[in-house]
């Protein structure tokens, strides 16, 4: 705020979703609840990892058009199987 000059936008970020190493692995089945979830509330029933990994890629691969929580997530489900989905899963 003191140098609007130099600084347009302000993002704060919780510290505990950035030490998720074994975490963000095809193996979480945060990820596949991800893919099922269509309200918050559906989301925080499936626990904190679901709500993160929303969160976490609303911040890196938004979308506006991919509603209801307007991300490209890094899993697709195929063949009943979670699978990378790019460019989400790079970014």
């Amino acid at each position: 705020m003191k140098r609007p000059d130099v600084f347009s936008v302000i993002y704060g970020m919780n510290p505990a979703v950035l030490g998720w190493s074994r975490d963000l692995t095809i193996e979480n089945p945060a990820f596949a609840n991800v893919l099922k979830v269509k309200t918050a509330e559906e989301a925080l029933n499936h626990g904190i990892y679901t709500l993160g990994i929303i969160v976490v890629g609303q911040a890196f691969t938004p979308n506006p058009s991919r509603p209801p929580f307007f991300f490209d997530p890094p899993f697709a489900m195929v063949d009943g199987k979670l699978q990378p989905s790019e460019p989400a899963f790079s970014k």
